[in-house]
């Protein structure tokens, strides 16, 4: 297979008739980033409900951090796990180093939220 290759519009659609409610790659570089805009709006406002959503969203980053059980190694951030053979999978592109900065960014702003 060529991850480089470009699909056609008929592939795409065929490859996505395939997929099913539930089944769609977890990515794991937005949720650390996420949880860094939810805490620089806490910082600005102190709203108590976008600290929540702060540490809601690194909670879920935190959570993707690969384990003992992984291919790649443990304490990993990956690009996304993708289901295969009913099991979640970190992806090739483990680890990825936007993921683990986007980590890095989000627990720096925990704690600037938390020092306030």
């Amino acid at each position: 297979d060529d991850p480089t290759k470009h699909f056609t519009d008929e592939e795409l659609k065929a490859r996505d008739a395939l997929l099913q409610t539930g089944e769609e790659a977890q990515w794991c570089l937005f949720d650390p980033m996420v949880s860094s805009y939810y805490g620089k709006m806490y910082q600005k406002t102190r709203k108590d409900e976008y600290l929540k959503l702060q540490q809601l969203f690194l909670a879920r980053a935190l959570a993707a951090i690969t384990g003992n059980d992984c291919e790649f190694g443990p304490w990993m951030c990956c690009e996304a796990y993708y289901l295969t053979k009913g099991e979640w999978k970190p992806n090739d592109n483990t680890p990825l180093v936007w993921t683990q900065i986007d980590l890095k960014m989000a627990l720096y702003e925990m704690e600037k939220s938390l020092a306030r």
